[in-house]
């Protein structure tokens, strides 16, 4: 009666193990395993938003949008910004500072928007996102940026 008893002790212990060692070696490549690294943006590029009018206007509005918010979408679609523009010409200028917090697409639109602006096409962008939304999956945010050329 013991030898079976025994036998079966000895096949637990041995998974046991062999879990033990997988987990181990699981970690171990986990831990060690190269992770791809971005490349490093200068803090230049970072403190520098897209923005509309002179860096001497003597008012400067600053937007804190989403292009997945539904609020943002109706005052870009009113005119808004053109209106002030139209009025004020110099005087004021307009700053774009992502706030991506609306929908789960909002992130990517975000990047991709900023991409666009490093090729010099933010504002297109912008607009195109907005007059799009609310299509904002990956897929939308390369047929926009395809259709500008980006």
């Amino acid at each position: 009666m013991r030898e079976p008893y025994q036998r079966k002790k000895r096949g637990q212990r041995r998974l046991i193990i062999g879990l033990g060692l997988f987990a181990l070696f699981a970690l171990v490549a986990f831990v060690f395993w190269p992770q791809p690294k971005a490349g490093a943006v200068s803090p230049e590029r970072l403190a520098d938003d897209p923005s509309l009018g002179p860096a001497s206007a003597p008012a400067t509005i600053i937007e804190y949008g989403d292009f997945g918010c539904p609020s943002c979408r109706v005052w870009h679609k009113a005119g808004n910004l053109e209106q002030i523009r139209a009025q004020y010409g110099d005087q004021v200028r307009f700053v774009w500072r992502d706030f991506p917090v609306i929908t789960p697409e909002s992130p990517k639109a975000a990047e991709a928007a900023q991409c666009a602006y490093d090729q010099g096409k933010f504002w297109e962008y912008h607009d195109l996102l907005f007059a799009r939304a609310p299509a904002l999956n990956v897929a939308d945010l390369k047929a926009c940026a395809v259709e500008l050329g980006l």
